[in-house]
């Protein structure tokens, strides 16, 4: 769970201050984990898009340059659904979905929406 109010920056420091609020989302959710213990923690860069829905497909205005990217962390477990999506455009094949929700272009186009349900 990421806190929401942190500043977008490049610093890997566990934020023990904000432990508390991980935790008590973490007992709802599962209220066994009341009894638990924290033996450490670690701090990593969250890669987000605006509108913290991935960017997969083709920069237009670069030819051959595609984008799979901004997952919001959520990338490991797309990765192997992305990846063929993204083959697939690579070599002009159709990918049986529509992707304009995940174009790079919808940024310019008008304002993304962002993922409704996140904790």
């Amino acid at each position: 769970m990421g806190d929401p109010g942190e500043p977008s920056t490049f610093d890997t420091t566990v934020r023990w201050d904000f432990l508390h609020e991980v935790t008590e989302v973490a007992v709802k959710r599962l209220p066994a984990l009341a009894e638990a213990s924290i033996s450490h923690a670690w701090a990593g860069l969250y890669e987000m898009s605006p509108d913290a829905n991935p960017i997969i497909g083709p920069v237009p205005d670069v030819s051959g340059f595609f984008l799979i990217n901004g997952f919001s962390g959520h990338g490991f477990q797309h990765s192997p659904a992305a990846g063929r999506i993204l083959a697939d455009l690579v070599v002009g094949r159709d990918p049986g979905m529509d992707l304009t929700s995940f174009a790079f272009t919808r940024f310019a186009q008008q304002a993304a929406a962002g993922e409704r349900y996140v904790v």
